[in-house]
């Protein structure tokens, strides 16, 4: 196996793993360990120190010029991913059709990948359109009053806010987007790839996407390997020998060179394959993880508040919670349990009756591990799927 291809092997090896790192660096489960530590320093390490090499080569004014366009691209919507995103399965489709898809049918892939195939890109493109343009949920004056309905608050990680830039009240669950600039509803993430939110109204079809994704690039890999098993007998590579290093007797070729020759002879049909399955594992890791906290009743931002709380709670900065809001969290949604009113609330209700609001003191309860709280969100997997397939209406 040549140099070249090799090095091209490295490359596209090193790209699935760096795209890993900047999905799930900043993720809870990896935040602490050596996938977080890495993540921090290619992203902040790393980053300052080029900054400053190229401050010392460039100078401070061009450096400075380059960070405008550098938090152009970080913190302002922009199509530059989904630009990428369509040239790699446009161009891997395009490389396929050039170098693999006249050798469809084969000994080992039937006549229907023919029309498999185009429908299969098809359906990736269409889920990656329908979730790049469609309404994540955005919350406005209009429809805020049936986003509030949707979901309660806990009093844990959501309570009753206005949101300083919409100035409109914040329902339980929604996050406002500054990139999008606007609140959306049980807001899961902003995506760049989509160069959109995804929220309340288009989860579905953002898995929806991820699933077409990783099954057009596991599917395309399975394609690559038959047409290389076929084409390894038909070219007679599993006919070659080489002769012995000490006997000087010809011996077969071993299965793993008929493959590198394969690969030096179809290169680009190769690189495509591999490519495409190595990517398709980042994507199938990734599209893993959304469905698991769909199926327990978390969004990617709550995630990021309950590590927060549970990170406050090991510090000591959270000790103690008032008895009344503990046992509206652990007693919600049990037939007898009683709604939590917040302290705003029994603020206006004594205001109006004229009573001292300080002669009450709350009792409390101490708090030793998130583990004390329950994630009132979580009605059980099939119901928080439900909940993400057919969400509810906010018009």
């Amino acid at each position: 196996m040549n140099s070249g291809l090799w090095m091209l092997l490295g490359l596209l090896a090193a790209l699935a793993g760096f795209v890993f790192l900047l999905l799930f660096g900043e993720s809870p489960q990896f935040r602490d360990g050596m996938v977080g530590k890495l993540h921090r320093f290619v992203t902040v390490t790393l980053t300052n120190g080029l900054l400053r090499i190229l401050r010392m080569i460039l100078g401070r004014r061009i450096v400075s010029c380059m960070g405008r366009w550098a938090g152009f691209f970080m913190n302002e919507k922009h199509p530059l991913l989904q630009i990428f995103f369509l040239t790699l399965v446009i161009g891997c489709s395009v490389i396929f059709f050039w170098k693999g898809y006249d050798k469809i049918p084969g000994p080992y892939l039937g006549s229907f990948h023919r029309v498999l195939v185009p429908l299969a890109i098809s359906a990736c493109l269409g889920s990656f359109a329908l979730a790049s343009y469609s309404d994540p949920g955005a919350v406005t004056s209009s429809n805020v009053r049936k986003a509030l309905k949707i979901y309660d608050y806990d009093h844990v990680i959501f309570a009753e806010k206005q949101c300083s830039t919409c100035l409109i009240d914040k329902p339980a669950r929604s996050k406002h987007c500054s990139l999008c600039k606007m609140c959306v509803a049980r807001c899961d993430h902003h995506c760049a790839w989509i160069n959109n939110c995804v929220g309340h109204a288009n989860q579905r079809w953002f898995l929806l996407f991820l699933l077409s994704t990783y099954l057009l690039c596991f599917y395309g890999s399975y394609l690559v390997f038959q047409i290389f098993r076929a084409e390894i007998i038909k070219r007679k590579i599993n006919t070659l020998s080489s002769i012995h290093s000490t006997s000087r007797q010809r011996i077969p070729i071993s299965l793993w060179h008929q493959w590198l020759i394969m690969f030096q002879l179809e290169s680009w049909l190769g690189a495509v394959g591999l490519f495409i399955f190595l990517a398709g594992g980042v994507v199938l890791a990734f599209t893993g993880h959304q469905l698991y906290l769909v199926l327990t009743g978390v969004t990617t931002n709550e995630v990021f508040k309950w590590e927060d709380l549970d990170i406050a709670i090991r510090n000591g900065e959270v000790r103690e919670v008032d008895k009344r809001l503990y046992e509206y969290n652990q007693n919600y949604g049990k037939k007898d349990a009683s709604r939590f009113v917040s302290v705003a609330e029994r603020k206006a209700s004594k205001g109006k009756k004229k009573e001292d609001s300080s002669s009450e003191t709350p009792q409390m309860v101490p708090i030793t591990s998130i583990k004390q709280f329950r994630n009132i969100y979580d009605g059980g997997w099939y119901r928080n799927l439900m909940l993400v397939i057919f969400p509810r209406s906010l018009k």
